[in-house]
């Protein structure tokens, strides 16, 4: 449906026939790589393209296990990192051995987590890898940037 920028998001789901169930996790922008909401109250927003409500009692608890280097990551990732070793790193603190590993060239599909069978938050690692270093690097930023739009283009080569 269309709707007005700065409506509540309350209001849109209201709209298409409300919550069905107790409502347990709200994520704008699809589930994969959207960002979860803590209130209906958020408005939306000109960058907003879905809602993804999902109910309590679906909701899965999964608990994150130790990677177990299957490569899977490595096999789905369009661009060719390596992204359990940079979650690995990330959760040792060890940051300038990401921008070794090219962490700043991650698209953020969310491929990797998608597919991990051990369930690691691997994109929210690198997403945070991403800002701590961008904070000591902000020129890694400007050539990622650069690179990502060069890439998409070329069609994702």
């Amino acid at each position: 449906i269309l709707v007005k920028i700065g409506t509540p998001i309350k209001d849109v789901i209201e709209a298409c026939e409300g919550y069905v169930g107790e409502p347990g996790k709200l994520i704008v922008n699809g589930p994969l790589t959207g960002t979860a909401q803590f209130t209906d109250e958020v408005p939306v927003t000109k960058d907003m393209i879905s809602i993804y409500v999902q109910n309590e009692e679906d909701m899965e608890t999964l608990e994150a296990i130790e990677c177990i280097h299957c490569g899977r990551c490595v096999d789905n990732c369009p661009v060719d990192l390596v992204p359990a070793r940079i979650a690995t790193l990330v959760d040792r603190g060890r940051y300038d051995e990401c921008m070794e590993l090219f962490v700043m060239n991650c698209i953020e599909c969310g491929k990797c987590s998608a597919v991990c069978p051990s369930k690691r938050h691997i994109l929210q690692l690198i997403k945070y890898a991403k800002v701590s270093l961008s904070r000591v690097y902000p020129d890694a930023v400007k050539e990622s940037d650069s690179m990502h739009s060069s890439c998409m283009m070329n069609g994702g080569q």
